[in-house]
């Protein structure tokens, strides 16, 4: 029914950021947690982490985060034919970035309000580049 697939789609709001310095991260980090987002809802990814992540292993990530991360791990070679393109070098830049040493931070928020709030934190900063994220999940075992 068009009903229930509609009724298992579900939004998700992301403030993206990318920092050279693993001490920017940390303190946009904290500034994140002194206004609205909660640490939970926040994921550092490094080349240390961005494996164990991919993979699911560590620690249950909420929803929102987790359908991040398996849009990063599904669209993030941008040599694959089909698909968006346009997202997957998103994606593709991000992993680049990481594997160069970069420290991405990725802040999932509650709606479209806070995540300009977190991606204007994330502008002071100090990060090498700001985005602002939307995805729509239309997985059969969102919720």
């Amino acid at each position: 029914m068009a009903g229930d697939a509609a009724g298992r789609e579900q939004k998700y709001w992301f403030a993206v950021a990318v920092f050279r310095d693993a001490s920017d991260a940390d303190a946009s980090l904290g500034q994140l947690r002194a206004t609205t987002f909660d640490q939970q809802n926040m994921l550092v990814l490094c080349d240390k982490t961005i494996n164990a992540k991919l993979n699911g292993e560590g620690k249950a990530l909420p929803s929102g985060l987790k359908s991040f991360v398996h849009a990063l791990k599904d669209n993030g070679d941008d040599t694959r034919d089909g698909g968006n393109r346009g997202q997957s070098r998103v994606y593709s830049h991000l992993l680049r970035d990481i594997s160069g040493g970069a420290v991405v931070l990725v802040a999932s928020a509650a709606s479209a309000e806070q995540q300009l709030e977190g991606a204007r934190v994330l502008l002071r900063g100090n990060s090498e580049c700001v985005l602002t994220h939307e995805i729509v999940d239309r997985r059969s075992d969102v919720g």
